[in-house]
């Protein structure tokens, strides 16, 4: 049996007023281990520095009324660029990611809101309860890490509204 995975990555108008773009990602979890992430490389930093990266995320998700705290919201930092690998391991393949999550990013919350259903979306906003700590590379560079790890097989949607980051250097 194969199971068909659909992604998608891209600006559409926010489900709520003003209907402002927001970088929409969408992923199907068929497997109940799902990461959908975005990335931003920064560069123009000091080379080989230590930086502390504080990241607050504002985004609108119904996915909060079916598992929504199977929805855990990640937010980070590398020193290499995050992408998805292929590896073989127990009969795969499978997509993994090049970097430690758990080691480069923390968890802001989750998409369950108060823990009860809401039929009408909102703004949510996630910060990181603490710095995350990277080292720019050799060249002044490095890159964030904005990410929905679900648990739980069911269609995980996000639309980013707002991202900052503030970074200082150690």
């Amino acid at each position: 049996m194969t199971a068909e995975v659909n992604f998608s990555v891209g600006m559409q108008a926010s489900p709520i007023p003003p209907h402002q773009m927001a970088l929409h990602l969408f992923g199907d979890n068929v497997s109940d281990d799902l990461f959908v992430y975005v990335t931003k490389e920064l560069t123009g930093l000091l080379p080989n520095r230590a930086y502390s990266v504080n990241i607050e995320a504002t985004l609108v998700s119904d996915t909060g009324n079916v598992g929504g705290s199977l929805h855990i919201i990640e937010l980070g930092a590398s020193t290499v660029e995050p992408s998805s690998i292929v590896v073989m391991e127990n009969g795969g393949p499978y997509y993994r990611m090049n970097v430690d999550i758990g080691k480069n990013t923390v968890i802001s919350g989750d998409l369950s809101g108060n823990g009860t259903p809401n039929p009408e979306l909102e703004l949510l906003t996630f910060k990181t309860p603490r710095p995350v700590v990277v080292q720019s590379d050799a060249n002044g560079k490095l890159w964030l890490l904005i990410g929905v790890d679900s648990a739980f097989e069911v269609l995980t949607e996000v639309y980013y509204t707002e991202i900052s980051a503030t970074l200082r250097e150690q």
